[in-house]
């Protein structure tokens, strides 16, 4: 039971957070916690 609240839950957070991040901001957000370096340019 408790894994199927813990998945309900994340959905849920997964649901809030892409109402305030849009995909440029993810993907972004993505590359940096991967410590890929970039150029905004290939990106915007």
């Amino acid at each position: 039971m408790a894994s199927t609240y813990t998945l309900i839950h994340s959905i849920k957070d997964q649901q809030a957070h892409q109402q305030h991040t849009d995909f440029l901001e993810e993907y972004r957000r993505m590359l940096s916690d991967a410590r890929i370096k970039y150029a905004d340019r290939y990106i915007a």
